[in-house]
């Protein structure tokens, strides 16, 4: 279907952490994050989610999201290029978010309904 590239910054994720109240310091504090056994400040799963979620409703504004559904198999660091591929599966929309060495971070799927 179709395939988007970006990048979320330490700025997006401090300000995401101020509109969500999540202020966990694993996503705002390098040792913290260490501490906690990752090598950065991790970007917090909703932001990403919800970044998915927006990429496929600007490239097919006539579309409904009706359920959503992500699991999450690695952590995607703060300033990381992240890759995020749509495709076509049956009723659903698989969504797929790749790190820069091609593995997979998180994978899952959005329904939608025509709003025409």
């Amino acid at each position: 279907m179709f395939q988007l590239k970006l990048k979320v910054t330490s700025k997006e994720v401090k300000a995401y952490a101020a509109v969500s109240k999540d202020q966990s310091r694993i996503h705002l504090e390098e040792e913290e994050a260490k501490i906690l056994g990752f090598k950065q400040p991790v970007i917090h799963g909703m932001y990403i989610m919800g970044r998915v979620q927006s990429a496929y409703i600007i490239k097919y504004p006539s579309k409904w999201l009706v359920d959503y559904y992500m699991k999450f198999y690695r952590p995607i660091y703060v300033d990381t290029v992240i890759d995020i591929e749509f495709s076509e599966r049956k009723q659903f929309i698989q969504a797929v978010v790749l790190l820069e060495d091609g593995s997979i971070a998180a994978k899952g799927y959005l329904v939608t309904e025509d709003l025409r």
